[in-house]
């Protein structure tokens, strides 16, 4: 009795250790997870099509910077739910955010760019908005 009170309480922690992986984030779906920093002043959530300008950062995990500064996009018609745009479409106007997100996706499928080679294929990055 003891032992499979055991196991199951082994398996269930090992099947959760997703969820702590990342103290203070929300996983969002595959990959992403989401830390509210700060709630804006107004509850206007962009639209598909919408023009939106950010501020944003993107480090590593150690905090080294890789882009800091302004963007201005177009929020693509179709969201992707391991994009980009699927991060800036959960955020209302003046909200204040850090996702965690693998840098192969940030690269390869958002920037259209290769993946630099002092990243591995499974390192994650921070993008702060």
């Amino acid at each position: 009795m003891r032992i499979t009170v055991f196991f199951t309480l082994v398996l269930f922690i090992v099947s959760n250790c997703k969820s702590f992986r990342y103290p203070g984030f929300s996983h969002i779906t595959e990959d992403f997870y989401c830390s509210l920093i700060e709630i804006g002043d107004k509850n206007l959530k962009p639209e598909p099509g919408d023009f939106l300008t950010v501020n944003l950062c993107y480090k590593t995990m150690k905090d080294s910077i890789f882009f800091h500064g302004t963007r201005k996009f177009r929020l693509h018609p179709q969201v992707k739910k391991a994009s980009l745009d699927h991060c800036f479409s959960m955020l209302s106007e003046g909200d204040s955010t850090i996702f965690l997100l693998p840098a192969k996706i940030l690269f390869e499928e958002n920037l259209h760019r290769s993946l630099p080679s002092f990243f591995d294929s499974t390192d994650m990055m921070k993008m702060e908005i």
